[in-house]
């Protein structure tokens, strides 16, 4: 993914379809295609998403959408220090993905 360190915001008339790229990508519309941040996504209450999405953290709120495959992606770091003691995996497993979604959520409650 190219460095971008621009962060999009999506307010609630946004309607779009394509392809995004950004560091972090804030949601109150709708967006569909596929979508790369390289630090976060946050869909917040209301906002929907739907396609392939690529990043770090995902942050949706209660009430977002979010329909697609979800790829949390590695920093480097992460990646050099995985590589030598885990197989590759591809995508995300469910149950993992639930976890980290569920970790996130009990964060925002305290």
């Amino acid at each position: 993914m190219d460095k971008n360190n621009a962060l999009i915001f999506l307010d609630e008339q946004t309607d779009f379809t394509g392809e995004i790229k950004a560091s972090d990508i804030i949601l109150y519309g709708k967006i569909s295609g596929t979508i790369w941040a390289e630090d976060s996504i946050r869909l917040k209450s209301g906002s929907y998403m739907e396609g392939e999405v690529y990043t770090k953290d995902f942050f949706p709120e209660k009430g977002a959408v979010y329909n697609g495959k979800l790829h949390i992606i590695k920093s480097e770091s992460q990646n050099d220090t995985t590589k030598k003691s885990q197989p590759k995996q591809s995508g995300l497993n469910f149950r993992t993905g639930l976890q980290k979604i569920f970790s996130i959520l009990s964060s925002w409650a305290l």
